[in-house]
């Protein structure tokens, strides 16, 4: 739907009509058992529980447009639960840099104006997402890290979740989540733009048979550990999405610092 901004579509009409699609196709990907309930009212259109079987899992859609008003307003909440994301983005990003695979649960709010030529310029979107038992594949922060820590194993990471929230405001967004993996855990949090800029802290807990692979192996004594005996490795991220740049988090640096751990971590990071 694009409209320009000065324009409505409300109807002279009231009414409810129940949806029930066995099957629709957006380019490869097979949305199906579609129903719920679609109300127009005083130039508002409400969706009731619009509920679809998509990429091996389920979605509910809860929202409203409100035709009556220029940029056609809309907000409203969005579920999914057993999404398979390879499925899902291989459809909708088939030239995406990289992949994740899992299966995906999520719970976001989200507002907007649906009559905008790019909606991403006022959509306004929170909420949590948890994905289990996935793979992370050719990101090109992976890359980054592997490179960081001489460990050529960690360009493809697999997980057993990856969880957290996030926010999305015109186009700028802030993320606090948690990858756990075997022999790693990555907690990213801070800000990112679709646009590209990245300045987000990034928590590494390295495990003791991967420290003892990595170019860090001569840090052992410098590293802080925490209660399991992972060694903490505090990074941020700068840079963009598809040039990311790891260096050093001077503050939690200095906070270890501060706790006793050895001035040998820095030198030798550095």
């Amino acid at each position: 739907l694009k409209t320009s901004q000065s324009v409505s579509l409300a109807l002279p009409v009231d009414g409810r009509v129940s949806i029930q699609v066995a099957q629709l196709l957006y380019q490869d990907l097979r949305i199906e058992k579609v129903q719920g309930q679609a109300v127009l009212q005083k130039g508002k259109l409400s969706f009731e529980n619009l509920t679809a079987d998509l990429a091996g899992g389920s979605a509910t859609l809860t929202g409203e447009l409100d035709l009556a008003k220029p940029g056609i307003p809309l907000r409203g909440r969005l579920r999914v639960e057993g999404i398979d994301l390879t499925t899902l983005t291989d459809t909708i990003f088939p030239a995406a840099q990289g992949s994740v695979s899992g299966s995906l649960a999520a719970d976001s709010d989200f507002s907007g104006n649906g009559g905008t030529g790019d909606i991403l310029t006022t959509l306004k979107a929170y909420g949590n997402f948890e994905l289990k038992d996935g793979e992370v594949n050719g990101s090109p922060l992976l890359a980054e890290l592997s490179q960081f820590l001489t460990s050529p194993e960690l360009q493809v990471l697999g997980f057993s979740t990856l969880q957290g929230k996030y926010g999305l405001i015109k186009r700028q967004g802030t993320i606090d989540a948690q990858l756990k993996s075997r022999r790693i855990i990555l907690t990213p949090q801070g800000s990112f733009s679709l646009d590209g800029p990245l300045n987000i802290s990034l928590e590494t807990r390295i495990s003791p048979d991967l420290l003892a692979e990595s170019g860090l192996a001569g840090s052992k004594g410098g590293l802080l550990k925490d209660e399991n005996g992972w060694s903490l490795l505090p990074l941020r991220v700068k840079g963009e999405y598809d040039r990311p740049r790891l260096t050093l988090d001077s503050t939690a640096v200095k906070n270890q610092l501060e706790k006793g751990v050895s001035n040998e971590l820095e030198r030798q990071l550095q």
